[in-house]
């Protein structure tokens, strides 16, 4: 319980919980540590258990205490533990063994909390045996389990040794209560009344142990962290799961230098019985409590402290040796992109978003996590967020900022990959990000239908746009769509086009809203201002939406084809990109410079950087002959305007295939002839391109093989297996690789396929574009979108059509004359 005079918190282990300031503060430098209590209670309840089954009578045991399981327990000079049950009292026990088991770990781990063990064994715990007399330990399990079979109760008691002097043995009694033999009233006793305020975790110097082995590993490789993340089947978390804490996802430890000097000298089982604290620790309700509440505890532990606190909504769980908690903010992230931080600040320019409320569609990077702070400090509105993730692991270092945002006013949400049982990449809704419990209609849809990235991240984006503009609504609010990519803005202006009821859109997005006879025009335009286009193909798709249509339907801003976008990004993006590719191929043992590469969309933006870097330095002087796909006419000895006007012996030595054309011209009849009669037995696949359609058909045609009973291509049996790309020094999954072989002229032949980034953009395996590139470009999305709210406010929007940046209006939304 708390005691708000002296904010104290009483715990189970002895000592106190004391408020210091905003952290809550435990010295467990005293704490002594039991070891293979739970592996001595497993034992005694299947030897219980097995007298039961198999002997008639009472039942009786007498076992001898192991030192090298229990040594603290011979220390205190306990020899053996008598174990003795009425016939009957034990009869149900096969119906509640687990109970039962979990009753014994609850004796045996009380020695583990002084308050009860120095009531049993006054001297072992420092009390003065000639005013503190031995008291048997009363268990009233009747009381606690909900159980009705289990009726019984423990009596545990300290016996002298009358065969040797100073020595002493358990007798644990289990009887009726209500047909109970022993008279207690006889016997010196106390009940232990905390039983349901505290949880025993199975195995926990185990689960220490390896702990302490993962630290150890890690400490000397020079490394300041480690981390246990949940598993299916996870012992660790199948006990935290028991605890206050629940189900928590991941634990992440960390230290100083100081810490980890003191790990490496000492001895591999010096850092046990700290760790062995810590768990000790979480089988605490008070303690467990305190976590969950969002407060920080400092652990003292001898001269080492640990700083324990929740992150991630209560997710993560973080032990920090000798360090305070981690505060990195958004604000960091802003620093780091002076052109944005100088707009966010106001430097230049008086405008804000008056309250408008953000909806955004982006990549998770450091540059959007700069500018989700830009939007809080100019006054944004509420801020919704569909993060677009192809793949891999999202920083621990952006969840833990983004997650520590109020979540009044901010949501989040993102998909993760996963593989069907036919080798087929799908997207379901991701865990990472901010509580869906509400979306369960939604998430099961996307489980059931296995959808690709694209028509995955459509439909959760407009969903949750759908959702918060009825949300803006109720709370006669203003929206903004801004987006990287074209998930969503062409489709709406479509559907208004199309003249579509609202129920049409809210059927499409799996939405459910009592407003069905409207027209979706008339709903939607009384919330959504407008919408802003970060990328090339998002301003696409506008245009063919704006070309079928003649027109539409709100006016929408876009950056893509700006004077720095095209040609201060586009560099940026062509150097990630190879070297993205350069790294995963190093990692296979391959190098870029030798690769016969075919570049598809190669006079884009994009690409034809990636042509100029390519034959001014990163590929071999001897190989020369890179071949370019692009349907802009233009003459020179390797350029074609289609894969099929490449001559057939240049296309079957082709080894790299790098697309940035913005969609799939890579054909099935093509695919088959690289693989029955190309020269090259290693072939590399990598996209450049913000779309993840380059190379669908190719995606579909490994699909359709392996879902072949017995697989052939052109009537030629073939076997096919899937594997990763494993970069083998960090174990980083790059990617998926195909390895098809097939005998030809009677000699076996393999292919191997490598899918860089399971053939999304490679260049976001990495890091994307360097954060001093993007802070102009994201200022100039910042500029355009402060400029669409200012317009809207003064009554000043221009006619509902695409605007693009340095052509149309200036970075600012202004309109440019002439």
């Amino acid at each position: 319980m708390i005691n708000k005079e002296n904010e104290e918190i009483e715990t189970s282990l002895g000592p106190s919980l004391i408020r210091n300031g905003e952290v809550f503060e435990l010295n467990l430098s005293n704490l002594r540590v039991f070891t293979g209590l739970s592996v001595l209670s497993k034992i005694l309840g299947d030897e219980v258990l097995n007298q039961v089954e198999n002997t008639p009578g009472d039942v009786s045991i007498i076992y001898k205490i192991n030192p090298n399981i229990n040594p603290e327990l011979v220390e205190m000079n306990f020899s053996f533990i008598s174990i003795y049950a009425r016939s009957g009292v034990l009869k149900d026990i096969l119906s509640f063994k687990e109970e039962f088991q979990d009753h014994l770990r609850t004796v045996f781990g009380t020695f583990q909390r002084p308050s009860w063990g120095k009531r049993i064994h006054p001297e072992f715990f420092g009390e003065d045996p000639k005013v503190s007399k031995s008291l048997s330990l009363i268990f009233p399990f009747h009381h606690v389990s909900e159980n009705e079979s289990i009726d019984y109760r423990f009596i545990l008691e300290r016996v002298e040794n009358p065969q040797v002097i100073g020595d002493f043995f358990f007798r644990l009694t289990v009887e009726n209560y209500a047909k109970a033999n022993l008279d207690i009233q006889t016997i010196p006793h106390i009940i232990v009344n905390d039983i349901g305020k505290r949880v025993f975790l199975a195995g926990s110097t185990r689960i220490a142990e390896t702990i302490n082995n993962g630290i150890q590993v890690a400490s000397s490789k020079g490394q300041k962290n480690f981390s246990e993340e949940r598993r299916d089947y996870s012992h660790l978390f199948e006990q935290i799961s028991r605890t206050q804490l629940g189900d928590i996802e991941r634990i992440d430890f960390s230290w100083d230098k100081t810490f980890s000097d003191f790990f490496q000298k000492s001895s591999p089982e010096t850092g046990l019985p700290i760790l062995k604290k810590i768990f000790l620790m979480l089988e605490d309700n008070a303690l467990g409590e305190t976590l969950k509440k969002g407060h920080t505890l400092k652990v003292n532990i001898g001269k080492i402290f640990v700083t324990m606190y929740l992150s991630r909504l209560g997710r993560v769980l973080n032990c920090n040796f000798n360090l305070s908690k981690k505060t990195k903010s958004m604000l960091n992230y802003l620093k780091r992109m002076p052109e944005l931080h100088s707009l966010a600040d106001k430097k230049g320019h008086n405008l804000d978003f008056g309250g408008i409320n953000i909806f955004l569609v982006h990549h998770i990077t450091s540059e959007i996590l700069a500018l989700l702070e830009a939007f809080h400090r100019l006054n944004s509105g509420k801020i919704h967020v569909a993060f677009v993730k192809y793949g891999g692991i999202v920083p621990s270092a952006y969840l833990d900022v983004l997650l520590d945002i109020p979540t009044e006013n901010f949501f989040m949400a993102g998909l993760s990959r996963r593989t069907s049982e036919k080798n087929k990449d799908y997207y379901v809704l991701s865990k990472d990000y901010s509580d869906t419990s509400e979306m369960k209609e939604l998430k099961e849809y996307l489980e059931q239908e296995e959808l690709n990235f694209f028509d995955a991240m459509k439909l959760l984006s407009g969903h949750l746009l759908l959702k918060f503009c009825i949300e803006s609504e109720k709370e006669e609010k203003k929206v903004m769509l801004i987006e990287d990519g074209g998930y969503l803005a062409p489709f709406f202006n479509d559907y208004i086009s199309r003249d579509l009821f609202t129920k049409e859109v809210f059927e499409i997005y799996k939405v459910t809203h009592s407003n069905t006879q409207e027209k979706f025009s008339i709903w939607i335009k009384e919330i959504l201002i407008g919408s802003v286009e970060h990328t090339r193909n998002g301003y696409d798709r506008l245009k063919e939406v704006e070309t079928k249509h003649s027109s539409l339907n709100f006016p929408t801003y876009s950056i893509a084809i700006s004077d720095k976008k095209v040609k201060e990004e586009s560099k940026e993006v062509a150097h990630s990109v190879l070297s993205a590719i350069e790294a995963i191929l190093h990692g296979q043992g391959m190098v870029l410079s030798q690769r016969k590469m075919i570049v598809l969309g190669s006079r884009g933006n994009i690409g034809r950087f990636l042509c100029k870097y390519l034959k001014g330095g990163r590929m071999h002087e001897s190989n020369q002959d890179l071949a370019e796909v692009d349907i802009k006419k233009e003459s020179g000895e390797f350029f074609y305007n289609t894969l099929d006007e490449i001559p057939r012996e240049i296309f079957l030595s082709r080894d790299l295939f790098i697309g940035v054309i913005g969609k799939s011209v890579l054909k099935e009849e093509l695919i088959s002839d690289l693989i029955l009669h190309g020269t090259k037995s290693r072939i590399v696949f990598a996209s450049g391109s913000t779309k993840t359609v380059e190379f669908s058909e190719l995606s579909d045609f490994l699909n359709k093989l392996s879902s072949m009973k017995n697989p052939s291509i052109r009537e030629t049996p073939i076997e096919i297996d899937f594997d990763r790309i494993i970069e083998p020094q960090s174990g980083i999954d790059h990617g998926g690789k195909v390895q098809i072989s097939f005998e030809k002229n009677g000699e076996k032949i393999e292919k191997v396929f490598y899918l860089l980034g399971d053939l999304s953009p490679v260049n976001f395996i990495f890091y994307g574009v360097p954060t001093e590139t993007m802070d102009s470009i994201i200022s100039e999305l910042l500029t355009i979108s402060l400029g669409l709210s200012d317009q809207y406010r003064n009554g000043k929007r221009p006619h509902p059509k695409l605007y693009a940046v340095d052509f149309e209006i200036d970075r600012w939304g202004n309109l440019i004359e002439g």
